[in-house]
């Protein structure tokens, strides 16, 4: 790992839709903070392009956040590469309109 110094040096973010947009915005200030980043999006060409661009301190995992095994898989990843999470950044959407997160089901977040 290369040693950052920076507001998050030290600290280990998942962020989902992290492929593009503003979701490869943040994974590259996070590890330009000192942070260790797991990329999470389905777009896996785009995802390990940027986890390659920006070195040690970012992978790319492959996850649907509909799919209530591969948030799973992510979570396991993150903890088995770099022992601990720190900060979650959930980026990805599903385009309903606005509900309550305390509203959710798993049923509302699996697609028809």
């Amino acid at each position: 790992m290369t040693d950052h110094k920076g507001r998050l040096a030290g600290k280990v973010a998942v962020v989902t839709g992290g492929n593009s947009g503003m979701g490869a915005g943040t994974v590259e200030l996070f590890v330009s903070e000192g942070a260790r980043v797991v990329i999470a999006a389905r777009g896996e060409e785009a995802g390990q392009a940027l986890a390659d661009r920006l070195g040690e301190n970012a992978i790319f995992k492959r996850t649907d956040v509909s799919v209530e095994a591969d948030v799973k898989a992510l979570i396991d990843t993150t903890i088995e590469k770099w022992g601990r999470l720190d900060v979650l950044f959930n980026n990805a959407g599903i385009g309903q309109g606005y509900v309550n997160v305390e509203e959710f089901s798993m049923d509302d977040l699996t697609p028809s």
